[in-house]
């Protein structure tokens, strides 16, 4: 993203921060409604598709929907994901304005989950746009403002320890406002 793009993206990605709001602690056994932002490595997104259908499952969470970016336009002919988040749904400066992902961000969810590793602008937007009482994923420094709750997983890129880590710590919660 060139210079002038990326200045103005963070400008709005400000505006979006600075609003007030209030996490709220939520397990995974409280939890009536998730948004998981699926990692783009798609062996990654794979395991992670697995976990999500078990927290449908093991956790009966009535609600669960996902989403991924792709980086990408795609071809002429492909057919896209119904969960696929990619450049043809965003606006100049990489802002999420068009498609049926937007409708995601529309609703309140009590866990937003990013599994995603990278710092893309748009799921930024994605993050800070969605009404969500708690924001949970991996830490980094790029993702600090955006989240409520960060696993550390010591330099593990692997998804699945990292999903052992939300599934440990969001167990142990009780439903409370965090100030």
């Amino acid at each position: 993203m060139n210079f002038i793009k990326r200045k103005i993206a963070d400008m709005h990605l400000r505006k979006l921060f600075a609003k007030e709001r209030f996490p709220i602690n939520k397990s995974l056994n409280d939890a009536e409604s998730i948004l998981v932002i699926l990692p783009c490595d798609e062996a990654k997104r794979l395991e992670a598709i697995k976990w999500v259908d078990r927290l449908k499952v093991d956790f009966g969470i009535p609600t669960v929907e996902s989403l991924y970016f792709a980086n990408r336009k795609p071809k002429k002919d492909e057919k896209v994901s119904k969960n696929q988040l990619n450049k043809t749904h965003l606006n100049w400066y990489s802002k999420p304005v068009r498609g049926h992902i937007i409708k995601l961000t529309e609703k309140t969810y009590d866990l937003l989950i990013d599994l995603e590793a990278a710092n893309w602008t748009a799921l930024q937007f994605i993050t800070l746009e969605t009404d969500a009482k708690m924001r949970v994923g991996r830490r980094s420094k790029f993702k600090e403002p955006y989240l409520d709750m960060m696993i550390d997983t010591d330099n593990n890129q692997s998804i699945g320890v990292l999903l052992e880590q939300i599934e440990k710590y969001l167990s142990i919660f009780e439903d409370k406002v965090t100030v």
